[in-house]
């Protein structure tokens, strides 16, 4: 769901689950999941069951008053769906990431976002059981949450936002990585969850180091965990790119300073701090918000965002939805694909 016209939420038909088979490049349409939901935003696959899970959310004003969000079990050769209950009760819900591990239970927590979604956060995990398909919560067991680089505790009234930001399992899928960045609670460090250890004493989860604030522009690359950050940690702290980028560059100007930089997972060096430096291209543009991150075992980093653009780039057109006329306005920037190669900085 994209478009946030009132008429185009009830129009909506829902988000269709779309697969991609590599071995033989072809696509499935698994169908719509949920008349008018979208898909807002996880979605992972149990590998061992073949099953498919997905966090359905609804726009529609009616579906949103009277109904909530939802999870889906999907069983990937038959296709069959199973609807397996609200996680949200009527409300709107966001949840980023699951965590599928080696026993196929999926873990998750909900996004709150400084209260858009407030029945969300509060520290809350939940777990899918994979045989039953029943939904648990262990209320409030997150940690709380402390600032890099020396562990200053946040306010107590931000606790109520924890929750995951970014989740990826380590292999083996025993254990998985996780961080309650920017608008999760704002805590600053990369975190291991072992499911297999006490949730409520904290013993499933132990900090790897800090890294500072954190969105979505994070992943896994081999023994070290890769995100985009600006220059700075004190002006990154509260700077939400996402809404920035549509400001004047000007009045915001040109200096979002954006870096990659990484935490080292190996027992030699973890908790280690790379900063690789600014992200700037081969003809000097500078992006001016990352949306997300992959990394690879090389050390190579890819990353799609709106980047500041050069005279004759191709700008983004962007839809000014919320006036009555609806044009198309030309931006001061472009999105675009780029990677970085930082194995050099490795050894």
């Amino acid at each position: 769901m994209a478009n946030y016209w009132e008429e185009a939420k009830n129009a909506y038909s829902g988000a269709h689950v779309i697969g991609y088979e590599m071995a033989t490049r072809k696509f499935r349409d698994f169908g719509v999941l949920r008349p008018r939901f979208s898909v807002y935003s996880a979605i992972n696959v149990d590998p061992q069951g073949r099953k498919l899970y997905v966090f359905s959310v609804p726009y529609a004003p009616e579906d949103v008053k009277n109904d909530g969000c939802h999870l889906y079990k999907i069983d990937i050769p038959s296709g069959s769906k199973q609807d397996l209950g609200r996680v949200v009760e009527k409300a709107q819900g966001c949840c980023y990431w699951f965590f599928i591990d080696h026993k196929g239970d999926c873990w998750f927590s909900l996004w709150r976002g400084h209260g858009r979604y407030p029945e969300c956060g509060h520290g809350n995990l939940y777990r899918v059981l994979a045989d039953s398909g029943k939904i648990e919560c262990f209320e409030d067991v997150l940690p709380a949450c402390k600032l890099a680089p020396d562990g200053k505790p946040v306010a107590e009234d931000q606790l109520i936002d924890r929750g995951w930001t970014w989740a990826e399992a380590l292999p083996g899928r025993k254990r998985c990585l996780f961080t309650m960045g920017y608008l999760a609670g704002e805590d600053e460090r990369l975190w291991i969850f072992d499911p297999s250890k006490d949730l409520r004493s904290g013993e499933a989860f132990q900090p790897v180091g800090y890294v500072g604030p954190t969105f979505l522009a994070v992943a896994l690359g081999k023994n070290r965990v890769f995100y985009v950050q600006r220059g700075d940690l004190a002006i990154g702290r509260g700077w939400f790119g996402e809404i920035e980028r549509d400001k004047d560059e000007y009045l915001v100007s040109r200096a979002e300073d954006l870096h990659v930089k990484s935490i080292s997972l190996d027992p030699k060096t973890r908790g280690a701090v790379i900063d690789h430096g600014k992200i700037v291209d081969q003809d000097g543009r500078t992006p001016r918000y990352i949306d997300a991150l992959a990394a690879d075992e090389a050390g190579r980093v890819y990353t799609t965002g709106s980047w500041h653009i050069l005279p004759g780039d191709q700008c983004t057109l962007q839809l000014d939805w919320e006036t009555p006329v609806r044009e198309f306005h030309p931006m001061k920037r472009a999105q675009f694909f780029a990677f970085m190669d930082v194995s050099k900085d490795l050894g």
